[in-house]
C-alpha cells in the first residue's frame, strides 16, 4: 500500500520519510541518554575521613575509609568542639582500576555550621563545626576525572553529624538565698 501512495504521491512520501527519518534519530539519541544515564560514573573516589574530638588532639578518635559516587555519601559523627581531616585515597575508574583527577575543590554545604580549610595540595581538607549541634551537614570534594581540555565533574559527599563536646566548664546559679539565725 505505501509502495503505491508512493508512486502517485512522491512529494508527499518523501516529507513523511523525512519526519520518519528525523523520529529515527531522535529515538536513537534518546536510547543513547538512557544508556549513559544507566552507567556508573566514570571515576569514583575512595576518602578517609579522621575525626579528632577537640582541635588540639593529634590522634583521631575514629578513622573511617569509603568509596563515594553517583550521590552517594559517607557518613560520621563529629563532636561541636571537634574537627575532621578528609583526604583523597585514591580516584577508581567504573572497574577500580586507580587513575587520577584534576581541579579538586574542597566546600562546606553550609558555611554557618561547618568551615572549611582545604590542604595545600588540595587532597585534602579540615572541616570544623563553627555553628550549633546539628543533625547534618555536608562536606563536599568536587574534582575533574577528564584530564587536559574534556570535563566532567565528579563528587564526593561527606555528611557529618554534630552533637555536643565534652564537658568543658560547669555554669552555677544560686537557687535559694536563706537567712540563717546563729
Amino acid at each position: 500500500m505505501c509502495w503505491f501512495f508512493a508512486k502517485k504521491n512522491g512529494k508527499r512520501v518523501k516529507r513523511v520519510v523525512e519526519a520518519l527519518e528525523g523520529m529515527d534519530k531522535s529515538l536513537r539519541d534518546i536510547r543513547e541518554i538512557l544508556r549513559l544515564s544507566l552507567l556508573p560514573p566514570p571515576v569514583k573516589v575512595e576518602l578517609v575521613v579522621e575525626v579528632y574530638d577537640d582541635e588540639f588532639s593529634t590522634v583521631p578518635s575514629q578513622i573511617l575509609t569509603g568509596i563515594v559516587w553517583g550521590g552517594e555519601t559517607m557518613a560520621s559523627i563529629i563532636k561541636a568542639t571537634g574537627r575532621a581531616h578528609v583526604r583523597v585515597k585514591q580516584f577508581l575508574d567504573a572497574k577500580g582500576n586507580v587513575t587520577t583527577a584534576e581541579n579538586l575543590v574542597w566546600s562546606s554545604g553550609d558555611d554557618a555550621l561547618l568551615g572549611v580549610t582545604p590542604d595545600a595540595d588540595t587532597m585534602g581538607a579540615w572541616f570544623a563545626p563553627v555553628g550549633p549541634v546539628t543533625p547534618l551537614v555536608q562536606g563536599q570534594l568536587t574534582a575533574d576525572p577528564v584530564l587536559g581540555t574534556g570535563e566532567g565533574v565528579l563528587t564526593g559527599i561527606v555528611e557529618f553529624q554534630v552533637i555536643p563536646g565534652d564537658a568543658a566548664m560547669v555554669e552555677l546559679e544560686v537557687d535559694v538565698i536563706e537567712d540563717v539565725i546563729v
